[in-house]
């Protein structure tokens, strides 16, 4: 789909405005979506743990891929390995907060959503996620439509426009 252009198209830079876009969904766990996304748009990919992983350096900059609910990941507040380091029990405890958080998260993956967190597109690059989201269905993503649990959101966040003494709220409108 050719994206449409925005009333004022440019930011306050002069640059082509950009928007960030994340994309939710059930059906694929974090990691396989992450590594389809990398087949994509390239990147370096690191795991942050077990249901969270950042595609660095990808086409446009860095996406975040991970199971949508803070029950999946460590707290790295209890994580502060500074504060028992010498502590047995302290590193146990650690271990199994992190297990535990693991194992949450593999229970409710298919249930809570797979969120893939764009870095900014810029608007007239739009299109070029059609080829994510057909991927996405290829490899068995599921939408809101697949079961009356499901809820999932694609959620676009335009960068300001530019602005001068005639920019009025017409200039955020819609811009895809």
């Amino acid at each position: 789909m050719t994206p449409q252009p925005p009333p004022i198209p440019d930011n306050v830079k002069g640059q082509t405005r950009r928007v960030g876009v994340e994309i939710e969904f059930a059906g694929l766990p974090p990691r396989e979506t992450a590594k389809l996304v990398q087949s994509l748009f390239g990147g370096e990919l690191e795991v942050i743990s077990a249901h969270r992983l950042k595609l660095k350096n990808a086409r446009w900059g860095d996406f975040g891929i991970e199971l949508d609910t803070q029950y999946a990941h460590p707290d790295h507040e209890r994580l502060d390995a500074e504060a028992y380091r010498d502590s047995e029990w302290e590193r146990m405890r650690q271990d199994f907060h992190a297990r535990t958080r693991e194992l949450i998260g593999d229970v409710v993956t298919g249930l809570v959503p797979t969120e893939i967190v764009c870095p900014p597109v810029p608007w007239n690059e739009l299109d070029e996620l059609d080829a994510l989201f057909d991927a996405l269905r290829r490899h068995g993503a599921k939408g809101t439509d697949a079961s009356l649990l499901y809820g999932f959101g694609l959620h676009l966040n335009p960068e300001a426009p530019a602005s001068s003494s005639t920019t009025s709220w017409p200039a955020c409108a819609p811009i895809c």
